[in-house]
């Protein structure tokens, strides 16, 4: 909205993972990693196969413990 202040967003209150928050923590690393490799690298580029391997590996681990993962992006923060 134009010359809307800038306020703090209004963010649903979610509940904290029911499992240990390192394996998100660990999936948006190596969800970066693989951003960086795709922009980097061809697909035929073994440092790109590797980094979307291990994206691949990172949401297996976070399927494994629920079936959703909800994340808030604001401009500041994830949460």
């Amino acid at each position: 909205m134009i010359g809307h202040a800038a306020t703090e967003p209004d963010l649903e209150i979610l509940e904290p993972p029911p499992f240990d928050s390192s394996i998100v923590v660990e999936l948006l690393r190596a969800f970066a990693k693989a951003v960086r490799a795709h922009q980097l690298y061809l697909p035929n580029n073994p440092m790109h196969t590797r980094a979307i391997d291990a994206a691949k590996s990172a949401f297996l681990g976070v399927w494994q413990e629920d079936d959703s993962l909800t994340l808030q992006v604001t401009e500041s923060e994830l949460r």
